[in-house]
């Protein structure tokens, strides 16, 4: 195990560093049970790895936590959305990264991320329209403070039913709430 890395049953910490992540860790012998890469607030830079998309790249990975890396640039991985890559994800937390492009349609069709409950874009410079979400398991989205845009009645008149909570603060959208909306409790905007 290199240096400064605390290992933990099914994850693992990296204390203070600035790295690049790893293409290395992509490949299926890399960590193949591991659950939980939480790197929030680290000072990452380069990209992220297009090799980590892949159906035997972290096959048991459930949590995803790459917020905080405003030294984390590039475009969104298309291999991240392929059939069988993260598979298992259900928290993908990409929030104060300095991403940028626009949301990639295999992001958000139905084939990808299966188990994504928990999904942050928040406080990023990706932008473009906010996408029509087909996620079936999809509750909470964060968006605020980013520079996406779009029509909130396109959004939630996706496939993405199963949303409670969304966060829209300080995201230039237009349009009019659907009749209920209002009742769904699903709108984050403080």
């Amino acid at each position: 195990m290199p240096a400064g890395i605390t290992t933990y049953p099914r994850g693992f910490n990296l204390g203070g560093f600035t790295s690049h992540l790893p293409i290395s860790w992509g490949p299926a012998s890399s960590f193949s049970n591991l659950e939980n890469l939480s790197l929030f607030g680290y000072n990452l830079i380069g990209t992220l790895p297009e090799q980590w998309g892949c159906s035997s790249c972290f096959p048991k990975l459930r949590i995803l936590q790459l917020a905080g890396s405003t030294n984390l640039t590039g475009t969104l991985p298309t291999t991240w959305s392929l059939p069988g890559s993260f598979s298992q994800i259900v928290v993908l937390n990409l929030a104060v990264a300095a991403l940028n492009g626009s949301i990639p349609a295999a992001w958000v069709s139905a084939n990808a991320f299966p188990s994504l409950t928990y999904l942050s874009y928040a406080n990023t410079t990706l932008t473009g329209p906010i996408p029509s979400f087909n996620n079936s398991q999809l509750a909470v989205l964060g968006l605020s403070f980013s520079t996406l845009s779009g029509n909130i009645a396109d959004l939630w008149s996706s496939n993405a039913t199963t949303i409670s909570a969304i966060g829209l603060t300080s995201v230039n959208i237009s349009g009019s709430f659907q009749n209920g909306f209002h009742d769904s409790g699903a709108l984050c905007r403080s």
